[in-house]
């Protein structure tokens, strides 16, 4: 019997570990990202790693710069040390244009080969690194409130 009492004791509740500091923010930039575009489920894929936490990032959608869509996209997996940040955009294609919109669906198909611009923002919200995709990347100069990554 002493035995159970033995391990009844070393079942209990482990003490957490105080925290440590947070770590200190740093600008983040972008190592990998991706654009793509599944016909079949007509969903498009945006995924994007970042070498430090993030506040997220916007991307925006055209093929002509006059109908433009805003998609933010959100953090899905953060390293507990600040070193890396997870970001990604799963966006369903919509029958109809009036059913897209900010995250949750979008007029643009695979086959419309859209301008794609993604802004990566750091920890405040500013904007800190960009990439993009399509055939047309100066389409952004003529976008009000974008521009083309340098």
């Amino acid at each position: 019997m002493r035995w159970l009492a033995l391990l009844a004791v070393g079942c209990g509740p482990a003490v957490p570990t105080p925290p440590g500091p947070p770590p200190a923010p740093r600008t983040p930039r972008i190592v990998e990202a991706s654009l793509r575009c599944d016909a079949p489920s007509a969903l498009w894929t945006l995924e994007v790693v970042a070498d430090a936490w993030t506040g997220g990032g916007v991307s925006a959608w055209t093929v002509d710069g006059r109908y433009v869509e805003v998609h933010p996209v959100r953090s899905v997996a953060a390293a507990e040390d600040g070193g890396s940040d997870e970001l990604q955009l799963l966006l369903p294609v919509v029958a109809d244009w009036r059913e897209a919109g900010p995250g949750s669906g979008t007029d643009f198909s695979c086959a419309s080969d859209p301008d794609v611009l993604f802004v990566l923002r750091d920890a405040r919200g500013e904007p800190a690194d960009c990439v993009q995709w399509g055939p047309h990347p100066d389409v952004w100069e003529t976008v009000e409130g974008f521009a083309p990554c340098e």
